[in-house]
C-alpha cells in the first residue's frame, strides 16, 4: 500500500474513533454540526466500499474465495438469503398485502445549513 495512503487512512480512522469516545462529552450543537459533516463523508464511504466490494466479486467472478492485501484479506463467501418479494405479493395477493401493511408517523431528521 502506498505509505501517504496509509497514513491518510490511518488518520481517517483515528479521527474518526476519537469524535465516537468524545461524544459524550460534546454539546448538542457541536453533535449537530460534526453529524451534518460526517454524512457526506458517510456517503463516500459507502460509494468507496461499493466500488471496491463490486471489483472484488468481478475479479473473483462471483465465485468464492479470497483476495489479499497488504495488512487485509477479502473474502467473498456465497450465502443463501431469503427475503419477502413484497411487489409479487402485492400483485398476487392484494388483500392479503393490505391486510399486513401498516403506516405509521417515523421520525426523520436532515441537516441543511443556517
Amino acid at each position: 500500500m502506498n505509505k501517504a495512503v496509509k497514513l491518510d487512512l490511518e488518520d481517517a480512522a483515528g479521527a474518526i474513533e476519537h469524535l465516537v469516545k468524545i461524544l459524550p462529552q460534546m454539546s448538542i450543537k457541536d453533535k449537530i454540526d460534526a453529524c451534518a459533516r460526517l454524512r457526506g463523508a458517510a456517503k463516500s464511504l459507502d460509494a468507496f466500499d461499493k466500488a471496491v466490494k463490486d471489483e472484488i466479486k468481478k475479479e473473483l467472478q462471483n465465485a468464492q474465495g479470497e483476495l489479499f492485501g497488504s495488512i487485509f484479506k477479502a473474502v467473498l463467501k456465497n450465502i443463501q438469503v431469503t427475503r419477502l418479494n413484497q411487489n409479487r405479493l402485492k400483485d398476487e395477493r392484494p388483500n392479503l398485502f393490505a391486510t399486513y401493511c401498516e403506516t405509521k408517523d417515523e421520525a426523520r431528521i436532515t441537516f441543511e445549513a443556517r
